[in-house]
């Protein structure tokens, strides 16, 4: 499971380049994404100086039996596996004197997020280490309340392998 998340982190930092594939993963951002880590930020906080930031921790895996071999040792297994890839961003240069009808930080998370997810469209195999990956939808703004300038987004991310 290490080689997936791994994997996922590299294919994101090859993307976070103003030449990156299929796009800048920074595209249509103020700042450019600091860092790409591992680790779940309700257990471990990130240091403000690391945003915006992607990181990225396992949810929960399902195991399902695929085949019957001659033995339940012998026989093939199919683990679904939950990640969740989650973008954080920190604007703080928000004009509210003029109280501008939208809100920035909103629309660098929700950019942010769509950045993701056509860089992960772009390989649905992880570099091979698994038969598919997809996600399954993204929510904004549970995690880390932490004041009006700071926004999350999650994505949820379906990956199925064999073993």
């Amino acid at each position: 499971m290490n080689t997936i998340k791994s994997e996922i982190k590299s294919l994101l930092d090859t993307a976070n380049t103003t030449t990156g594939s299929p796009i800048d993963l920074s595209d249509g951002m103020t700042n450019r994404i600091e860092k790409i880590v591992e680790i779940n930020v309700e257990k471990i906080p990130i240091q403000p100086s690391f945003f915006p930031c992607i990181t990225m921790f396992y949810d929960g895996k399902t195991i399902a039996l695929q085949d019957i071999a001659k033995n339940m040792i012998n026989s093939k297994r199919r683990a679904e596996i939950d990640l969740k890839i989650i973008g954080i961003v920190w604007l703080d240069d928000i004009n509210t004197s003029n109280y501008q009808l939208k809100d920035l930080a909103d629309n660098e998370c929700e950019q942010l997020m769509e950045n993701i997810e056509q860089v992960l469209r772009n390989d649905p195999t992880i570099s091979g280490n698994v038969n598919w990956a997809y996600a399954t939808n993204v929510t904004y703004h549970n995690v880390l309340d932490e004041g009006a300038h700071f926004r999350t987004g999650i994505l949820n991310y379906k990956v199925s392998v064999f073993y």
